[in-house]
């Protein structure tokens, strides 16, 4: 069980942020500077308003509740859900943890995004938390007080604790998660037994559901952004205008986001949600330079997923014609979806949707474009070859190929970009993505809601590549 970890401060510093706690006004103001101290990892601070705050503790005693306020004060809630126990584990806290779960957090809180506090801290790659998180549930478990955390759980956006972790690059993080009893191989393929599911739940896991959640469309599953790639600079700096157009991405979940890649091409369903690397290549399709180069061009985005870097460039530019490409069938209705909610927007001549099996020659349009888009295609080194076969294959001579990825974390990029440098290719350029292009892309600006889908934006850092077809 977790246990209060020792004073950071020293015992009269500690004495003064117990006075802090005790000037707070009410409940609510206690419960947001909590919430904060959490998010900031300022532990004794968070102590100190758990011992002045929490029931029994209080200088007047006893605290009357509010309407809609949790009984524990260690569980308070800000307006999307979020916990003290979110927030410092989706910023990697781990002694901030620690306190809050010794004082009675509860592990398995859900915000409005179906997040639990698991999610945020393998989302962040934080190893520390996540053991901390599952150690302690299994513990309260084995003394009859609690169910064991379950890293298969599916937030609103269909993914799993264990799908964040892998998607955090972090090793420790995979392994903790991995090797949790919650991830045994038989649920990873979906043969859930039902007597060894916690009460209630079998049959929702078993479905890859979430917690309550019944069956609903697209519409109800899915998120719409609005997204502004004008809002900044490239160094960073907010633009102000309230003119510039802006992009409506719908976000679907994940289907069997715990084996998304699934067991053909045509099965993978990683294209239904948005991946960071997308909204960078959108921020560079929308800079004047980019515009200016693709007016009255023909384009074309393999892999294109929910289709931003296609809108982008056909929104803020004049192509003649704009095709997103997929190869699953839902992400492909996806991006038509994404298509009719920009077209009044949109300044391309031609804006649509197609199919497209890189391995199958005959499904390539029939005639060659003069660019080609993919935003983060290659996992592994067998992928290579299939995607130079592609792009080789639609892309007319003289044609311009625009690739964006992390820096690191993938294997077979060193490969695939070696093998663009030559044999009918050549290099023209590469760099990395300026900080205007990894800041936040919501029209909103709402930087807990940006940090809540797009976490690895500002964290990751991202080259552009270019290349040019001989």
């Amino acid at each position: 069980l977790a246990t209060d970890p020792p004073l950071e401060c020293s015992k009269s510093d500690f004495d003064s942020l117990l006075v802090d706690a005790s000037g707070l006004a009410d409940y609510g103001e206690a419960s947001s500077e909590l919430i904060d101290c959490a998010r900031y990892g300022e532990v004794d601070a968070v102590r100190a308003i758990l011992d002045v705050w929490s029931p029994g503790k209080s200088k007047d005693g006893d605290l009357p509740l509010e309407s809609g306020q949790p009984a524990r004060i260690v569980d308070a809630a800000d307006a999307s859900g979020s916990t003290p126990l979110h927030k410092a584990c989706a910023n990697k806290h781990s002694s901030t943890a620690r306190l809050l779960l010794s004082r009675g957090a509860d592990a398995h809180a859900l915000n409005d995004s179906g997040n639990t506090p698991l999610h945020w801290a393998a989302s962040a790659g934080g190893s520390d938390c996540v053991g901390l998180l599952l150690d302690h549930a299994d513990a309260l478990h084995s003394l009859g007080r609690g169910g064991r955390l379950d890293v298969l759980l599916k937030n609103g956006f269909g993914r799993s604790a264990l799908t964040e972790a892998f998607a955090s690059g972090d090793t420790a993080t995979v392994q903790h998660v991995l090797n949790h009893d919650s991830a045994e191989e038989d649920r990873l393929i979906g043969g859930l037994d039902r007597k060894d599911a916690s009460e209630g739940e079998a049959d929702e896991v078993a479905e890859g559901k979430s917690k309550g959640a019944g069956e609903k469309s697209d519409d109800e599953k899915g998120i719409v952004h609005e997204f502004d790639f004008l809002r900044c600079s490239e160094e960073g700096e907010a633009v102000d205008s309230n003119e510039r157009p802006t992009v409506l991405i719908r976000e679907l979940p994940i289907k069997h986001a715990d084996d998304p890649f699934g067991q053909a091409p045509e099965d993978d369903t990683t294209g239904l949600g948005i991946w960071c690397a997308s909204l960078v290549m959108a921020r560079w399709l929308a800079s004047p330079s980019m515009v200016e180069r693709m007016a009255g061009r023909r384009v074309l985005e393999l892999g294109a997923g929910c289709a931003i870097p296609s809108l982008a460039a056909a929104v803020h530019g004049s192509p003649a014609e704009v095709i997103a490409t997929d190869l699953n069938p839902e992400t492909v209705e996806n991006i038509r979806h994404n298509v009719e909610l920009n077209s009044s927007t949109s300044r391309a001549a031609k804006l649509s949707a197609a199919t497209i099996d890189w391995g199958d020659e005959s499904t390539y349009p029939p005639d060659p474009v003069d660019y080609v888009l993919c935003s983060d295609c290659i996992y592994q080194r067998d992928i290579v070859p299939l995607l130079r076969k592609v792009v080789s294959g639609v892309l007319a001579p003289g044609g311009t190929f625009l690739y964006v990825a992390p820096d690191g974390g993938r294997d077979g990029l060193p490969a695939f970009i070696s093998s663009m440098g030559k044999n009918g290719f050549e290099r023209t350029g590469g760099r990395e993505a300026p900080e205007g292009y990894r800041s936040n892309p919501l029209r909103s600006g709402d930087g807990e809601d940006c940090f809540l889908h797009f976490h690895e934006l500002a964290s990751t850092r991202y080259v552009l590549y270019e290349f040019r077809k001989c």
